[in-house]
């Protein structure tokens, strides 16, 4: 597999781990659009520092090996937790408009 193609299918891999997430624990989701919209808040937080951390553990020239544990283990739960708030905000804003 190209490297051009790993991140949006991973994506894609994240996508539909939050769909299922938001499916199956549908009991789970929060009740108040105010926390949901915080969820969205901490979901960039938490983007922001796995892609950080995934840098500061991989150095300046990583082996294949250590992108995809940095991609498996700290940007697919990054992305994934992103992608289910993006939901709930989604889920917020068609309630809103009725």
């Amino acid at each position: 597999m190209p490297a051009s193609v790993f991140p949006p299918s991973l994506a894609c891999g994240a996508v539909l781990i939050a769909v299922w997430i938001d499916l199956r624990f549908a009991h789970r989701r929060p009740d108040s659009p105010v926390r949901r919209m915080g969820h969205g808040l901490i979901a960039v937080l938490v983007v922001q520092l796995a892609v950080a951390a995934g840098f500061h553990l991989v150095g300046s020239d990583p082996t294949a090996g250590q992108r995809m544990l940095v991609f498996l283990t700290l940007i697919l739960p990054a992305w994934t937790y992103a992608f289910l708030a993006a939901l709930w905000t989604l889920r917020t804003l068609a309630r809103i408009r009725g």
